[in-house]
Order: structure tokens, then C-alpha cells, then sequence
């Protein structure tokens, strides 16, 4: 599994952030068959992983989150000054999506709405939105001056995407979009590497088990971990700290704290167990 980066630009050519895509494979030119869960927790797993630095070093990530992993606290993995959140284009923007997002905000996460196109659906989306991703194959410049401009009188950041030639960046940062992205000056490229380390049901179980007790033990939490190779490896690969006295498992999950380590067993739970899951279903 890969994490491959599309640089987005500002009007001064500097980078701005990068969408971060879930790729099966190095040699794939499609960034995955898997489901959208699975593709959101890669990357989330990823960057808690890898290191934020690794990835995006001090740019911001753009994520993709559908409608299901939009209420996932495991979103809290990331700190709001680096993550900005894509809400994906099939999302229904019923109340509980609405008061959800508004949610995020407050905790100072940006939203931005992936592929947009306004509709009775979706026009009152925006209010609840930073950014607006525009894909100007989907809906070329011509087609949206309107809505781009009912956009920018509200404040908001457009994002042009989908860019493959001069002209079409050239009309877009005519038109007021403030970031770019697209093939014209970037394909996306492999930029990190996760090893196949996956724990099986029963360890999730007792985790998960232990988490939502009455009085969470972190001694209990290590026992669990350490009798699974793989999971261990991970927490010390996250926690581990060469200042730290002491990088017992025990000690790491301590400094972790309960509400990220619960965050984190989520994302690896949604990855691994559904690593096995025949695509089709």
C-alpha cells in the first residue's frame, strides 16, 4: 500500500498543500480499487505513522472523507493546522452532515467541498465550507462563472483541479481561483510506503474491550499489545522517543493518552480488517 502526493499551488507558485491518494501498488496509475474507508484510513494511518513531516513537511494535507468516516474521531489524529478536510461529492448534506461539520470547524479544522456543483442539494453547503474544489473537466471555467462568483463574495478559498493545460490556469487565476492543481504542473507521486503489518480480529476485540471500560487500564492495554508482534511494532514506531527514559509499551500508550490511542487502533482497525475484504463487497 502507497501514499502518492499532488502538489497544490498558490498564485505565487508556491506549495500551497498536497491531496494526499491511496495507491495499491507503486506501478498503479488509478489510486485505488479499495473502499473510500479503507483508501481515508490508509492515509490517516499513514501520516500518524510515517510522520507528518515525512509526508507533507510543513504544506498542508488534503484528505478525502466520505460520508461514513466524516464522523470517525480518528479526523482528531491529525492537528487542525495541518489537515483539511475533502468532503467527497456524493455526500448528502442532510442535518447530522451539516452539524458535523460545523463540529470540525469549531475545532478549527478547514472543510473544503470536493468536486463541487451546485444543486438544490448542495447550494446550502457552502455556507458551512472554507474551500470550494472546482474539476474543470467536470465543470469547465465557462460553465461556472457564476457560481465562482456567488463564492468569492463569500469569502471563500477556490481550489481550480484538474488543470492540464496553461490556458485553462491562466483563465482560472483570471477568474479569481486563489489555488491550483492538475496534471499541468504535477502528477501525483509515491511518497510513502506502508509495510503490510496487519493484526488480526481478536486483538481489536480486546483493545476496543479495554478502551470503552469503566476504568481503562493502560498496564491491560500493554499486555494486550505486547502479545501481538505486529501491533507492538507499530505502537513503538509511533511513540517511540529517543529522549524518553522509558519506551515500554506501557510508558508510549501512556504518553499517547486514551482518546488518541483509541483514535489510532480505529484507523488500523478499519485497514486491517478490511485488507482481506474481497473488492467486490
Amino acid at each position: 500500500m502507497y501514499i502518492a502526493r499532488q502538489p497544490i499551488f498558490d498564485t505565487e507558485m508556491n506549495v500551497y498543500g498536497y491531496e494526499l491518494l491511496y495507491r495499491d501498488d507503486r506501478g498503479s496509475t488509478s489510486f485505488g480499487s479499495a473502499d473510500s474507508d479503507r483508501s481515508t484510513a490508509t492515509v490517516l494511518g499513514g501520516l500518524f505513522e510515517t510522520g507528518i513531516d515525512q509526508i507533507v513537511g510543513d504544506k498542508k494535507a488534503f484528505v478525502n472523507f466520505d460520508q461514513n468516516f466524516l464522523n470517525s474521531e480518528s479526523i482528531r489524529l491529525i492537528e487542525p493546522v495541518t489537515l483539511i478536510i475533502e468532503v467527497l461529492e456524493d455526500t448528502v448534506f442532510d442535518d447530522s452532515v451539516i452539524s458535523r461539520i460545523s463540529e470540525l470547524r469549531s475545532l478549527g479544522y478547514k472543510i473544503a467541498l470536493d468536486d463541487f456543483e451546485y444543486s438544490e442539494d448542495t447550494c446550502h453547503a457552502e455556507n458551512h465550507a472554507d474551500m470550494i474544489k472546482f474539476d474543470l473537466i467536470l465543470t469547465p471555467l465557462d460553465e461556472i462563472k457564476n457560481q465562482v462568483s456567488r463564492a468569492l463574495s463569500q469569502k471563500k478559498i477556490l481550489v481550480a483541479e484538474k488543470i492540464e493545460d496553461q490556458d485553462t490556469y491562466l483563465k482560472a487565476r483570471k477568474m479569481g481561483f486563489q489555488l491550483f492543481q492538475g496534471y499541468f504542473f504535477s502528477r501525483p507521486k509515491i511518497v510513502a510506503g506502508l509495510k503490510s503489518k496487519k493484526s488480526g480480529k481478536a486483538i481489536y476485540q480486546h483493545l476496543l474491550s479495554e478502551l470503552h471500560s469503566e476504568e481503562p487500564s493502560f498496564h491491560r492495554l500493554a499486555s494486550i499489545i505486547e502479545k501481538d508482534v505486529d501491533m507492538a511494532y507499530r505502537v513503538v514506531k509511533i511513540g517511540g522517543n529517543n529522549k524518553a527514559r522509558d519506551n515500554s509499551i506501557r510508558s508510549i500508550l501512556t504518553r499517547m493518552g486514551l482518546s488518541v490511542l483509541e483514535r489510532w487502533v480505529s484507523v488500523l482497525m478499519i485497514l486491517d480488517l478490511s485488507a482481506d475484504k474481497p473488492q467486490e463487497l
